[in-house]
């Protein structure tokens, strides 16, 4: 199974996150800067296992946040 992710890992994705530390992950994604295009052009280069790390450091209170912010920036303008 970890060779089938990381064959279909999107490398040129992961570039951005390759320096950073799983808590540096955790910041970057409740970080006000970071803006849904951020969010999304990172996306196929995060594997589950990254996404379960980055889930176990974050309180349920930086969850509940992080998902609010994703679903804020991630919608369009113009789209319900």
């Amino acid at each position: 199974m970890s060779r089938l992710i990381l064959e279909r890992l999107d490398r040129q994705a992961f570039e951005p996150l390759r320096a950073l530390t799983v808590g540096q992950f955790r910041e970057w994604i409740l970080d006000d800067q970071t803006g849904g295009d951020e969010l999304a052009a990172v996306r196929p280069g995060i594997t589950p296992e990254i996404a379960a790390a980055v889930a176990k450091l974050m309180s349920n209170k930086d969850l509940v946040l992080a998902a609010r912010i994703h679903r804020s920036r991630k919608a369009s303008p113009g789209t319900s």
